[in-house]
């Protein structure tokens, strides 16, 4: 049975479900790891304006690519999802799926909030996990600035992942709003990263 992650805690509707035991359980706006994007996106709208991922300030990836759909109005909780496949699949089977929801830089605490929320649903619908609590710590993007960011992972057994973020962006480092991120990683995607990515 699929968990429709986030959706029901923005809702406050909880309901009784028996444990996940894969990360494919789980659903953002109703896409899972594994599901083809054409399921919920046409080819012309995925490759028109899919790009390279990127992996670093002036890197891109040459294994995987990113679309990027922001059209709130379609969109039930969000203000952003990104799913990303492999670039010479022309099923398009999901990789990953990211979703944000942006904050007022006065609001940080509902972002917290929201996080801490988060983090308890992942708690009560998973079994075979490693929570993975990294705490706050400085932007790796903006180390010289006053930029925070604070982070809880998941960890199944087969190394793929359930990834939470909050950012807390300062106003003098960039014009980012904060937000709260909310990710899904396969096991393949997640050996990519750290392993993969910056031999390529």
């Amino acid at each position: 049975m699929k968990r429709l992650l986030l959706i029901l805690i923005l809702t406050l509707s909880f309901q009784t479900l028996s444990k996940a035991d894969d990360i494919s359980d789980f659903q953002i706006e109703g896409i899972s790891i594994g599901d083809s994007a054409l399921d919920y996106f046409s080819k012309q709208e995925i490759t028109s304006n899919m790009r390279a991922l990127k992996i670093g300030k002036k890197k891109y990836s040459k294994e995987f690519s990113e679309y990027i759909y922001d059209d709130k109005s379609k969109l039930e909780n969000y203000d952003y999802i990104a799913v990303i496949f492999k670039i010479d699949d022309s099923k398009f089977i999901i990789q990953s799926i990211s979703a944000r929801i942006n904050f007022s830089h006065k609001n940080i605490n509902k972002c917290y909030e929201l996080q801490k929320s988060v983090i308890k649903e992942i708690r009560t619908q998973t079994s075979n996990i490693t929570e993975d609590n990294m705490g706050r710590s400085k932007h790796r993007g903006l180390p010289n600035g006053n930029s925070f960011k604070t982070v809880t992972n998941f960890i199944y057994n087969d190394d793929s992942v359930i990834h939470t973020a909050c950012y807390d962006f300062s106003k003098k480092d960039t014009n980012s709003s904060d937000r709260i991120s909310v990710s899904i990683l396969s096991a393949d995607f997640v050996d990519y990263q750290r392993n993969r990515a910056f031999k390529e």
